[in-house]
């Protein structure tokens, strides 16, 4: 296959530029990516570049991530304000509904889109989506320790989040570092690492993602809205779920009882990789997400 068009650009919101991603012809129906917890559109690469041309996929790196300007506050950003980014970007594109494709947090807030503005995201491909709603476990469950972790940590180290010196490496730390933590070849995490490595004084490198984004808030939803917000007329999704992510039994057990439901247009597969299973196994992830964006109707299962 033919390597596919990309264009790079950005938008100029309220709060700064976002960066913008696209792949394939633009009058072709669109295809949103969004990326997970402190990644950037770079992880979509490996997949995009195995999916059939009859689309224009777009991705985008959330505000204080990749190739984005970095968000003027120090207060605490929580998921919610990359909907908003989600609702200028799909203005800006003219989009009058779209499919998406969504990694672990992304998972979350594209939900959050669906449940705000329904109606405009016709499918959905959520990867790997179970390990983002573990939070909901400890904001439930453990309310102490998630208001710990969430809050009184952040303003315990105020300073390390705002306007400390960055973390400076050598080229191989970082990418070594990336390797080991999330289970990649080098050339893997070369290109995880591609829109957020950026040089630095004496040969060493940096990320360019702003550190409060490290205590980025999830949804403030309590069990029972959360719940409401993922089963209220949910668009026809296709959950692609990595066996061998590591979610302790405990939070596994009460996401799956609580935030996993069954309907008629919900499918599930399951890959054995690990949670980046679009930038480790995109070949063996392309058939399914093919298969479910092509599909012309939904009918009950058996």
């Amino acid at each position: 296959m033919k390597a596919k068009l990309t264009k790079e650009w950005f938008l100029n919101t309220k709060w700064g530029k976002i960066a913008i991603i696209s792949w394939g012809d633009r009058y072709k129906p669109g295809v949103l990516l969004v990326h997970g917890y402190m990644d950037s559109a770079a992880t979509f690469e490996p997949l995009v570049s195995l999916l059939p041309d009859t689309y224009h996929y777009v991705s985008f790196d959330f505000p204080g991530h990749g190739k984005s300007d970095h968000v003027a506050t120090s207060l605490l950003v929580q998921q919610a304000f990359v909907v908003e980014t989600i609702k200028d970007i799909v203005n800006h594109l003219q989009w009058r509904s779209f499919m998406c494709v969504a990694h672990s947090m992304g998972c979350l807030i594209a939900s959050l889109y669906h449940h705000l503005y329904p109606g405009k995201i016709k499918r959905i491909i959520k990867i790997d989506p179970l390990l983002a709603l573990t939070a909901y476990y400890y904001l439930n469950e453990a309310h102490a320790f998630w208001f710990k972790w969430c809050h009184e940590y952040y303003y315990d180290h105020y300073h390390l989040y705002n306007g400390a010196p960055p973390r400076l490496f050598s080229r191989d730390q970082l990418i070594e570092s990336t390797m080991s933590t999330r289970n990649l070849t080098r050339q893997q995490a070369e290109t995880v690492l591609s829109r957020s490595m950026v040089a630095a004084e004496n040969g060493l490198v940096r990320t360019s993602t702003q550190p409060i984004m490290r205590r980025m808030l999830n949804i403030p939803a309590f069990k029972d809205s959360l719940v409401y917000i993922l089963q209220h007329r949910p668009p026809p999704t296709l959950n692609i779920h990595g066996t061998k992510t590591k979610i302790p039994k405990e939070e596994r057990e009460y996401v799956q009882k609580h935030f996993v439901f069954d309907s008629p247009t919900v499918f599930n597969v399951y890959i054995d990789a690990y949670h980046d299973l679009h930038v480790t196994h995109p070949g063996e992830l392309v058939p399914h997400i093919v298969e479910f964006m092509d599909r012309k109707h939904f009918r009950a299962k058996l």
